[in-house]
Order: C-alpha cells, then structure tokens, then sequence
C-alpha cells in the first residue's frame, strides 16, 4: 500500500457502518441500552488492496451502586480501605459456578484490583476480597447479582487526589465529590460516577460515603 492513499471502514458490530474516510480515527458510542459485547471490523484499502481485521470490544452497563465508603488513612502507609457493594446485570447467568476461573476486576477512582472468582463466587487478593453471589427471583421480584467488595491494606491517596478526595481539613457537612466506579467480570463491564460527601482531617483520615 505504499504510495496510495488509504482509506478506513468501521463496522461496529451494532449495526452502525461508517462512511470510507481517509481518518484511521473515527467516533462512535455505544448506547447505554445495547452495552455489551461486540465484534468490532476494520478495513483498510489503498484502492487496489483491501484487508480487515477484528477488533473485541466491551460498551460498559450502567452499574447499579447499594454501597460505596472510601477511607484513607494520612498518617500511615498501607491504611487505606475501600468498601463496595454493587448489583451488576449478567443476563444469562443465575449460578456462580458458570463464573468459575472468571477475572473480576474493580476500579474506584482509579483505584485497580483483580480477582479470580472460583466455583462458590470468592475472590481473594492481597488487598482483599470480593464476593458474587445471586438472590433467586420471587414471585414479586426478578433475580440479581450483588458483588461485596471489601479493599484494604493499599496506599491510594495519589489517585484518589484526582478526585478532590485530599490531604487537608475538610469539616462537616462535607465536600461533594463524583468518583468513576468500574466492575468488569469476564467480558462484561459495568460502569457509573458516583456521588459521594467527603470529610477529612490533615495528616490523620478522611472518609467518602
């Protein structure tokens, strides 16, 4: 292809085809009602040859949040905690066994930790713990996931300073702050900015709930 222009197609696996451009680089969002997971196709072509190639690619869910507290603690290394419990959507799925060997990953303020689910929904790490667990439907309500996320023993201050969440003196009723919230389990990615207040005192602890 040297020597020719090229030109770039976009298939975006939701039905959406772009126009040929001469841009490598084109937008396009997904929308919130059809996130999930899409094979993504690209074709170059210089006007004599032509080749594609696949992308996988992951539109986050919207997360659903029952309970989110960040603590830091300024007066000492590895005194940070991070307390989530969250309901993500996994159509298809009613038993944690089918998640067993699945990557759990969560990210609070940029604020990362992997897990590996095994066959009873568990997930260890050295900076805590995960668990998945899901409630049966009723005859009134429909069944769902809960994903308790319980980090601890970390140092996240530098990150979490990117959301207004500081070493300094912040007095009751509070700062309000938004932190992103990331769940991803397996191929599936959950998503939201949460609001939080947030209190603190210099150089000893702040919380955010």
């Amino acid at each position: 292809m040297d020597g020719y222009q090229l030109s770039y197609q976009w298939v975006f696996g939701d039905g959406v085809t772009n126009d040929w451009s001469t841009s490598s680089v084109v937008p396009h969002a997904y929308s919130e009602s059809n996130c999930g997971s899409y094979n993504v196709n690209i074709t170059v072509s210089d006007g004599k040859l032509t080749i594609s190639s696949n992308l996988a690619v992951i539109a986050a869910c919207r997360l659903t949040i029952a309970k989110l507290q960040i603590g830091l603690n300024f007066a000492k290394t590895l005194g940070d905690t991070i307390n989530l419990t969250a309901q993500p959507d996994l159509p298809g799925i009613t038993n944690v066994v089918q998640l067993t060997g699945q990557p759990l990953v969560v990210d609070v303020g940029d604020v990362q930790v992997p897990f590996m689910l095994d066959k009873k929904g568990h997930g260890p790490s050295t900076n805590g713990t995960c668990q998945l667990t899901y409630t049966k439907p009723t005859k009134k309500k429909a069944g769902y996931w809960t994903a308790t996320i319980a980090l601890s023993k970390g140092t996240w201050r530098v990150p979490l300073a990117n959301y207004d969440l500081n070493n300094e003196t912040v007095k009751a009723p509070g700062r309000h702050v938004i932190v992103p919230v990331t769940v991803v389990i397996g191929n599936e990615a959950f998503t939201i900015d949460w609001p939080l207040t947030y209190i603190a005192t210099v150089k000893k602890t702040g919380t955010a709930k």
